[in-house]
């Protein structure tokens, strides 16, 4: 992966590992706080899902194929993972990234 090469499938690469260590931290910083709440195991699940699935899609975009079934297929489940994260999150009371930034943002 060459970083600002002007590829998409670079950016893309890029784009995807930085949100697989992302993900990974959370479910690593959730997995750490005691007295988790019904639902925060399979909230953490999800997240490490997506950090798989991120990290394997930067994988394939660093070959810059121009068709991949995995890919396709990733982008799917990842969505679908996505969804049932999201309303997972929302069952839990967990404030959106949105929700977050905005704060921070605001506190500045």
């Amino acid at each position: 992966m060459r970083v600002n090469s002007g590829s998409l499938d670079d950016q893309f690469a890029e784009d995807s590992y930085w949100a697989a260590a992302l993900q990974q931290k959370a479910a690593q910083a959730l997995g750490g706080i005691a007295g988790q709440p019904n639902g925060g195991a399979s909230l953490i699940q999800a997240l490490g899902k997506a950090a798989a699935l991120n990290q394997e899609m930067g994988s394939i975009y660093n070959t810059h194929p121009v068709f991949s079934q995995t890919l396709d297929r990733d982008k799917v489940a990842f969505s679908q993972n996505a969804q049932g994260a999201s309303a997972l999150a929302g069952s839990l009371g967990t404030p959106t990234c949105a929700t977050v930034a905005g704060k921070t943002a605001g506190s500045g």
